[in-house]
């Protein structure tokens, strides 16, 4: 069933899928941990209500200047569930585009990943008039060159998002979560959700306006279109601010599944660690990994070539059995999840990719 917004969304399935891991978040030894969607949700409130006690109100619009990480999600998820409205970019967008987007969508706040992002719009010592707030998502220790910011921008308040989550816990203790349920309980489908800025490589950057509806109507379609679940764990890697990588975000916590962001370079070894069960990518990504596995193999002694090849050919044969045996019993339900690893491959706006490749990578998602 369809919910009527985001906020509404995500308090029904914080409740359902409590227990479960939501993300898992790369540590340093390169490992990731969980983290259960009611730890998650209760992250988000805390967010939440610290963003109520700044002032913001309902349509404040608020920029998120981040790339693919956890905390991604839990700043945008945080603005729009009290209806405010994110306006999202990655960190490489240019200080033009930036200051364009910034000023046109009259951002009030702002999400900063890093330190050299910072950097980048003090080039122009931040001529954003309406910016009176920045949190700055990576931990203290990561930020070095804080002071000079403080000193050019005498005007803006920086906070940690760490520092921001815990002063919005304090207030939660003291004030319940009516400050919160208030503020979303009463957010409607045609309520604005965000802001997505073109590229502008046609001219200034256009945005794009969503509202609630549009993310739950997709979710909606999207779900019948890829059934999935609980058990299904996937890996995130596209810009979380394209709106095909924010749906399937979006969607994949609607079903309760559970995400690892990462990026491309680290793909190959973050799929052997994650084993993820559905993965979503443009065609062009997984030419490149076909392309960049089979190079690695032309580099290597005749014997492990004629290994790997004789590796994928047996490969191959398997799936063509299984796939025979299963056509022929339709009516059994006996899979092993473990096996179904990558068996469902979506392209982003469903553009199709060769069958050699596709059956290439599902094999090589299941050794």
């Amino acid at each position: 069933m369809e919910k009527v917004s985001l906020y509404h969304l995500l308090r029904d399935v914080a409740s359902v899928y409590a227990d479960r891991p939501m993300y898992w978040i790369r540590q340093e030894d390169g490992d990731f941990r969980g983290i259960s969607y009611q730890d998650w949700y209760e992250n988000l409130k805390n967010l939440s209500v610290f963003l109520i006690d700044l002032g913001m109100q309902k349509g404040n619009t608020a920029g998120l200047i981040c790339d693919n990480r956890y905390e991604w999600s839990l700043c945008s998820l945080s603005l729009v569930t009290i209806g405010c409205v994110d306006v999202p970019r990655g960190c490489d967008a240019t200080l033009d585009d930036l200051k364009y987007i910034l000023e046109h969508s009259e951002a009030k706040l702002l999400f900063l990943e890093n330190e050299k992002v910072l950097k980048k719009l003090l080039e122009d010592k931040f001529s954003l008039s309406n910016v009176k707030t920045v949190l700055l998502i990576d931990p203290p220790a990561k930020w070095k060159d804080l002071e000079n910011a403080r000193t050019t921008l005498p005007g803006v308040k920086f906070f940690f998002l760490e520092d921001a989550l815990l002063e919005g816990e304090k207030s939660r203790i003291k004030k319940g979560d009516k400050p919160y349920t208030q503020r979303g309980e009463i957010l409607i489908g045609k309520d604005l959700a965000t802001i997505i800025y073109t590229s502008g490589t046609t001219g200034a950057p256009k945005g794009v306006m969503l509202n609630h509806r549009s993310f739950t109507w997709g979710i909606h379609q999207l779900q019948e279109f890829v059934p999935c679940s609980c058990n299904d764990r996937t890996i995130i890697f596209l810009p979380p601010w394209h709106i095909a990588e924010r749906l399937l975000e979006t969607t994949l916590i609607a079903w309760g599944a559970s995400m690892a962001c990462s990026s491309i370079p680290t793909i190959p070894a973050d799929m052997q660690k994650v084993k993820p069960t559905v993965l979503v990518s443009v065609p062009r990504l997984w030419e490149g990994l076909y392309k960049r596995i089979h190079d690695t193999v032309r580099k290597a002694p005749p014997l492990r070539q004629k290994l790997f090849h004789v590796a994928v050919r047996m490969a191959e044969l398997t799936t063509s059995l299984q796939d025979t045996i299963r056509d022929s019993y339709a009516t059994t339900e006996i899979e092993n999840p473990r096996q179904k690893t990558i068996d469902r491959f979506v392209a982003s706006a469903f553009l199709l990719f060769s069958i050699q490749l596709k059956s290439f990578l599902q094999n090589f998602t299941k050794r």
